[in-house]
C-alpha cells in the first residue's frame, strides 16, 4: 500500500484543522452581553475619534448641550459595539491565533437617537460564513436593546477576515479579494464632492481608543504588530470609521443625531497613529458616500462606505 506524500498529508491535516475551526464558529452560542453607558462614555468615545480637535462640535462648551451630538458617536464604542461578542466568537475557535483575524466590514443601523444613559443588552449570532481557501469570512449579527423596555436601539453586522497562515497573502490589503460584501460598488466622481478638514491623528490615538474596550495587542505592541506583518501598531478600523461618521454628521446632518439612520464601511488598508485622515463625501439623495484617505500615503483609500440619513422633514 502506498501512502500519501508527506507534503500532501500535512496539507490534508491543515485543511481538516481549518474545517474544524469553522465548524466550531458555526456552532458558537453567544451569551447575552449586558452593559451600561452614561454621559462620561459618550464624551470619552467622542474624544477617542478626534472630537474637539478642530472647528465644529467641541466638548469644551456646554457639556449637556453637546451630549446629543456626542451620543450619536457611541455607535461603535465599547458600549454599543460589543467587543465581548467578538471575544466569544474567537474563544470558540480553540487555539486559533487571534492575531490572524482582521475586521473587514462594519454595518450599523440605529433605531432612533440613543438615550442619554441606559443599561443595554446585546444578543448575537453568526449570520454568514464563507470559506475562502486561504482563510474565511465570518459575519456576526448583533442586536442591542434597552434593558428597561426591550426596545431595539441598534443592529450591527461585523465582517471578520481570518487567515490560516501568515504567509498566505499580504495582510496590508485587508479586503482585496473579498467577494461577500454588504456594500455595493460606488461610482465616484467630482460632482457634489465635499472634503472634510484634514484630521491629524495623535501618535497615541490607538492607545486612547483601547479604552473603548478593544484590547487587541495589534494596536499597541510593536513586536506583535511586526509578527502580523505591519510596520508598527495600527489604528483600530472602528476609530477610522468613527472619524468618517463624524464627518457626515457635521456636514450633512447639522449635528442632528435623529437624522443619522445607518452607516456601513469596508476597511481597505490600515491607518497608523499619527497619520492624517482625509474624508471625501458625495451626496446621492438620502445616501452619503464617503472614502477616507491618508495624506502621508497617497496610495488609495483606507476606508469606503455610505451613510443613510433621514430627510429634515421626516425624522425617526
Amino acid at each position: 500500500m502506498f501512502g500519501l506524500p508527506a507534503g500532501k498529508s500535512k496539507m490534508s491535516n491543515k485543511s481538516a484543522k481549518n474545517a474544524e475551526i469553522l465548524q466550531k464558529v458555526k456552532e458558537c452560542q453567544f451569551q447575552e452581553v449586558v452593559s451600561r453607558y452614561d454621559e462620561k462614555d459618550a464624551i470619552l468615545y467622542a474624544l477617542s475619534v478626534g472630537e474637539g480637535e478642530f472647528g465644529g462640535t467641541t466638548i469644551l462648551g456646554d457639556v449637556r448641550k453637546e451630549l446629543k451630538v456626542l451620543l450619536s458617536e457611541l455607535f461603535n464604542s465599547r458600549v454599543l459595539f460589543p467587543f465581548s461578542v467578538l471575544d466569544q466568537m474567537i474563544g470558540s475557535m480553540g487555539d486559533y491565533n487571534p492575531m490572524m483575524i482582521l475586521h473587514g466590514e462594519q454595518y450599523l443601523e440605529l433605531n432612533g437617537p440613543l438615550p442619554l444613559s441606559a443599561t443595554v443588552k446585546t444578543s448575537a449570532e453568526i449570520s454568514a460564513i464563507q470559506d475562502k481557501g486561504k482563510g474565511a469570512l465570518i459575519v456576526v449579527k448583533a442586536t442591542t436593546r434597552d434593558a428597561s423596555n426591550n426596545k431595539i436601539l441598534e443592529e450591527t453586522h461585523s465582517t471578520c477576515r481570518t487567515w490560516w497562515s501568515r504567509q498566505c497573502e499580504s495582510r496590508h490589503q485587508v479586503n482585496s479579494a473579498v467577494s461577500y460584501s454588504m456594500i455595493n460598488p460606488f461610482q465616484w466622481g467630482s460632482k457634489g464632492k465635499c472634503e472634510y478638514p484634514r484630521e491629524k491623528t495623535s501618535p497615541g490615538a490607538a492607545i486612547f481608543y483601547r479604552m473603548m474596550g478593544d484590547r487587541n495587542p495589534l494596536h499597541c505592541d510593536p513586536n506583535l504588530a511586526a509578527v502580523a506583518g505591519f510596520d508598527q501598531p495600527i489604528l483600530h478600523g472602528l476609530c477610522t470609521f468613527g472619524h468618517a461618521g463624524r464627518a457626515v454628521l457635521h456636514h450633512f446632518c447639522d449635528n442632528d443625531v435623529s437624522r443619522f439612520r445607518s452607516i456601513q464601511g469596508r476597511f481597505l488598508k490600515v491607518v497608523y497613529p499619527g497619520e492624517t485622515i482625509i474624508t471625501q463625501m458625495w451626496r446621492e439623495g438620502n445616501k452619503i458616500l464617503f472614502q477616507s484617505k491618508v495624506e502621508e500615503r497617497p496610495d488609495g483609500n483606507v476606508l469606503v462606505g455610505a451613510v443613510e440619513i433621514v430627510p429634515r422633514e421626516s425624522k425617526l
